[in-house]
């Protein structure tokens, strides 16, 4: 099978990539913000982007199968609900480190523009939803094609996270020095993933 090439990003996709998540931690480094949170928010962001691949594909696959108005909504309102769920556990899972760190240092954990970042993550994230949904439907795949476009990106969400779970002890015992290195750290992470897709598909399991 052949390789897969590069993506050929143009100057002004590569620009957008790399300030889509340069301002999340200019944020941190220029006007003093809280680095555990900056943390615990990644991995919260981690997980829901891996419970809306899943969200939305139950939904399209159970697309047409309701029985009535009624029963769709309360389809997709269990769907939303159990999205949310599997969300809130797997940011518990990757990031009760992070969180058990900042309420001892930080004393910080219910600040409400913690809660509020994660609500607002939660809002902005459905539009993308909605338009993952749309183009399944428009483009409808089987299963396992849908594992094998899915497993790349979930691979690299696994090992964002698992980075996080696993430096973050070291990161707080250097103070917010140590942070500030893991949040740039993560975010050469993300840069590299956006921009060379075709190595992360190559690096994750049972990737070409």
């Amino acid at each position: 099978m052949a390789v897969e090439a590069a993506p050929n990003f143009s100057l002004w996709q590569r620009g957008l990539i790399f300030f889509r998540h340069l301002i999340p931690l200019s944020i941190v480094l220029v006007l003093g913000h809280s680095a555990g949170h900056f943390l615990l928010l990644t991995v919260f962001n981690l997980a829901l982007t891996m419970s809306t691949l899943a969200v939305v594909g139950v939904a399209v696959s159970m697309r047409g199968k309701y029985i009535s108005t009624m029963d769709q909504i309360a389809g997709l309102t269990t769907l939303l609900a159990v999205g949310l769920g599997v969300t809130l556990l797997l940011t518990a899972l990757f990031g009760w480190v992070v969180a058990v760190l900042i309420d001892a240092t930080e004393g910080s954990l219910m600040n409400p523009e913690l809660i509020g970042s994660a609500a607002l993550m939660l809002v902005c994230n459905v539009p993308h939803a909605w338009r993952q949904y749309q183009d399944g439907v428009k483009n409808p795949m089987s299963e396992v094609a849908a594992q094998q476009r899915d497993r790349p990106l979930i691979f690299a969400h696994l090992f964002s996270a698992g980075l996080v779970f696993m430096l973050a002890p070291y990161a707080f015992e250097f103070g917010r020095i140590g942070l500030l290195i893991l949040a740039c750290l993560l975010t050469g992470v993300f840069v590299f993933r956006d921009l060379r897709p075709d190595l992360i598909r190559r690096l994750a399991p049972g990737g070409v």
